[in-house]
């Protein structure tokens, strides 16, 4: 996970307050979704116990979930995305965003690298491999003025997504 400037205390499932200034960072075009952002942020980090997150696990299509008008309401929302096939790895080439397919014509998606990285040299994550679920973060790309998704990796093994793959390889098509 890319979290150099957090305290060691901000933990996954950690209750933090933030205070700052909201603004929507807008995306490249000036015109379409934005991203929510948090100008001079100050937290506070709750004393209790860190708890189990539950991820959203109906969120809406694919479809709904990349598109500009309804996208938004997911906007850094932690989901799980059931039958998707990673259909091409991140690469240099492609600034490291993998590209997955979801099942019966479900629609496409990319998934950025910013916590888990979908790359070839990764032979523990296959081409094609079918995912009956994963789990990670719905955002905003700003600079490339769409929504993507954020898998993140495994408290297990942070070499693999958090996801299952599929006894079914055929549940993604």
């Amino acid at each position: 996970m890319n979290t150099p400037n957090l305290p060691p205390e901000i933990v996954v499932g950690k209750k933090v307050t933030v205070v700052g200034t909201g603004a929507e960072f807008p995306g490249t075009d000036n015109t379409g979704p934005s991203i929510t952002q948090v100008a001079s942020p100050s937290q506070t980090i709750s004393a209790d116990a860190a708890v189990a997150i539950t991820p959203v696990t109906t969120p809406p299509s694919v479809a709904m979930l990349t598109a500009a008008a309804t996208g938004e309401p997911y906007e850094s929302v932690l989901v799980r995305l059931e039958n998707v096939k990673l259909t091409a790895f991140g690469d240099m080439a492609n600034n490291y965003v993998a590209t997955f397919t979801a099942a019966n014509g479900g629609g496409t998606f990319k998934a950025d690298d910013d916590i888990y990285r979908f790359a070839s040299a990764n032979t523990l994550t296959p081409l094609n491999t079918c995912y009956s679920q994963i789990t990670g973060i719905w955002t905003f790309n700003a600079f490339t003025d769409e929504y993507m998704f954020l898998p993140r990796a495994s408290t297990a093994n942070a070499m693999l997504p958090d996801a299952t793959i599929s006894p079914n390889p055929n549940a993604c098509n």
